[in-house]
C-alpha cells in the first residue's frame, strides 16, 4: 500500500513535472506569440496610416481633376466663343470686301462718265468757241 502511494506519488510528480514544462513552453510561445501579436499590430496601425494617407492624397487628387476639368470646360468654351466670333468677323469682312469691290467698281463707271463728260463738254467748248469766232 505504502508502495502503491509512493509509486502513485512518483508518478504523480513526474506528471506534474511534464505538466510544468508544457505550462513553461505553452507560456514561452505565448509570450513569443504576444509579441508577434504586437508587432502585427504595429504594423496594421502603420499601414492603416499609410493608407489613410493615400485616401487624402485620392482625394485631393479627384478634387484637383475635378478643378481641372471645370477649367477645361471653361476654356473649351471660351474657344468655342472665339471660333464663333471669328467666323462671324470672317463673314463681316468678307462682306465688306464685296462693298469695296462693287464701290471700286461704281467709281470708275463715274470716272469713265466723268471723263465721257469732260470730252463732250470739250468738244461743245470747242465748238461754241468756233461759233463765236465765226460771229
Amino acid at each position: 500500500d505504502k508502495h502503491e502511494k509512493a509509486l502513485q506519488k512518483s508518478l504523480d510528480n513526474e506528471e506534474l513535472d511534464k505538466l510544468k514544462i508544457q505550462l513553461q513552453e505553452s507560456q514561452a510561445e505565448n509570450s513569443s506569440l504576444g509579441e508577434m501579436f504586437k508587432t502585427l499590430n504595429k504594423q496594421v496601425s502603420s499601414l492603416q496610416s499609410d493608407l489613410q494617407t493615400a485616401q487624402e492624397l485620392c482625394e485631393a487628387k479627384r478634387t484637383e481633376n475635378a478643378n481641372l476639368k471645370d477649367e477645361l470646360t471653361t476654356i473649351k468654351a471660351e474657344l468655342e466663343s472665339e471660333k464663333e466670333l471669328t467666323r462671324k468677323v470672317e463673314k463681316k469682312s468678307s462682306s465688306l470686301a464685296d462693298e469695296v469691290s462693287r464701290l471700286e467698281k461704281e467709281l470708275e463707271r463715274e470716272k469713265e462718265l466723268v471723263t465721257e463728260k469732260s470730252s463732250s463738254l470739250a468738244d461743245e467748248v470747242s465748238r461754241l468757241e468756233k461759233e463765236l469766232e465765226r460771229e
